[in-house]
This record gives structure tokens, C-alpha cells and sequence, in this order.
């Protein structure tokens, strides 16, 4: 993520969108790691075994992660509009949500409380995807949700119906694996390619415009 940052921040300054949302891209990625860095925690205390339960780790990983998500979509705003300002409202209002009922989903024990957070997650996610075709006009950046949610989820359904039980049923193979590839062909092959893709029309295509010039020269 610090080399996504780093690439972010140059190709975003390349295209010429303004410091603010610069900024907002850079914030919104250091989020992402407080995410996973939430979420690794809650796995170790789940002994690794993927369990769908309310814990304060389990929170601050949905939290942080809409809030980086929200963030990385407003970085790649060329130009603050009123919708653009609705949209951010939205998402402030949806974690203002998720903050009042997760805590309420943990007292009743019922599951269905997610299921904001997983709409939050959906909308932030399709507005990150739409700016992110704006900038870049590619329609590789389909790959990023496709992957990031697609293909993660897939393996975190195959962790939950094949990863065993650590008391009664450990699958301590297949537990390991699923989980592997859910952060490596999932949610980080989404942030490679997202990262690939601004790389791609932010620097790549600027250096080989200079060569150009340079040879014409």
C-alpha cells in the first residue's frame, strides 16, 4: 500500500487534479491499512477460522474501510460539484449508520444488522469504480471491483463452508488456503491493478510523451 501511495500521489499530480483530493487519495489509502491491519487482528482472534461474529475489530475494519474507500473515491474528483457533495454526504450519513447499528446488531445477535454495511460497501465501492473510469477511461477498471469484492468474497464463502471448525472440525489446510487467496488474488490483486492502471495513464504515458519529445528533439 505505501508503493500505491507513492504511485497515487504522482500520477494524480501528473493528471492535474488539485491537492485536495490528492490528499483525500492518500488518506483514503493509509485508511485501507488501518482496514486490514483491523482485520488481521480480528482473525487472530478468531485462531484464524473465519466466524461471522460482532467484534470491535470486526468494526473498525467495515468503518475504516468504507471511510478509505470514500476518501479514495473524493481523491479522484477533478471537480467538486453538488453532486459531488451530496455523494459525500451520503457516505457520511452511511457511516453514521453502520456506527449506530452494528453495535445494536451485537445486542440483539442478529447478523441482519450487516446488511447496511454491506449496501454502504456496495455504493462507496461503484462510485470509486465510476471515478476511477472518469480519470482513467479504461474499462480494465471493471477488473478492480470484480476482484477486490467478486473474487474475495468467493473465497470467504469457501472459507465459511469449507474452513472446519477449530474445535470440532479443524481443516487447518483448506482454512489456510482460502485464506491466502482471499487477500492475495482477491483484495490485493484489485489494489494492484487499480494502482497498475493510474500508473499507466499517470506516469507511463507522461514519460513516453517526454521520450517522444525528446527524440523529436
Amino acid at each position: 500500500i505505501p508503493l500505491a501511495m507513492r504511485i497515487f500521489y504522482n500520477s494524480l499530480k501528473n493528471l492535474g487534479l488539485p491537492s485536495r483530493s490528492i490528499f483525500a487519495s492518500q488518506l483514503g489509502l493509509a485508511f485501507v491499512m488501518v482496514a486490514i491491519a483491523s482485520e488481521i487482528g480480528w482473525h487472530v482472534t478468531q485462531c484464524w477460522y473465519y466466524q461471522n461474529d460482532f467484534t470491535m475489530l470486526n468494526f473498525m475494519f467495515y468503518f475504516f474501510l468504507i471511510s478509505a474507500f470514500a476518501l479514495w473515491a473524493d481523491g479522484l474528483v477533478e471537480k467538486t460539484t453538488i453532486i459531488t457533495n451530496l455523494i459525500n454526504i451520503v457516505f457520511a450519513i452511511s457511516l453514521l449508520v453502520v456506527s449506530i447499528l452494528y453495535p445494536l446488531g451485537y445486542q440483539a445477535g442478529n447478523d441482519n444488522f450487516k446488511i447496511p454495511i454491506y449496501i454502504a460497501l456496495t455504493l462507496v465501492l461503484g462510485v470509486l469504480t465510476y471515478r476511477g473510469y472518469k480519470i482513467l477511461q479504461d474499462w480494465k477498471i471493471i477488473l478492480f471491483p470484480i476482484f477486490s469484492v467478486g473474487v474475495n468474497l468467493t473465497f470467504v464463502f469457501l472459507l465459511d463452508k469449507f474452513g472446519g471448525n477449530p474445535y470440532t472440525d479443524p481443516q487447518v489446510t483448506f482454512n489456510a488456503l482460502f485464506h491466502i487467496l482471499h487477500d492475495l488474488v482477491g483484495t490485493e490483486a484489485g489494489l494492484v491493478i487499480f494502482t497498475w492502471l493510474v500508473y499507466s495513464k499517470g506516469i507511463a504515458q507522461k514519460n513516453s510523451k517526454a521520450t517522444l519529445a525528446t527524440e523529436k528533439n
